[in-house]
């Protein structure tokens, strides 16, 4: 068997722009939202 997908070698953080990328399911754990605030505060600017 493999390595996991998800594996990734200590030490190799990730910086920049890929380390402050954050998806939208991620988002609204940080956030405490639900999907439908944050689809009307997205769309209406």
């Amino acid at each position: 068997m493999g390595k996991p997908k998800h594996y990734r070698p200590p030490g190799k953080k990730k910086e920049g722009k890929a380390a402050r990328y954050v998806t939208r399911s991620q988002a609204i754990k940080i956030l405490q939202v639900s999907l439908s605030d944050f689809r009307s505060s997205s769309s209406t600017t």
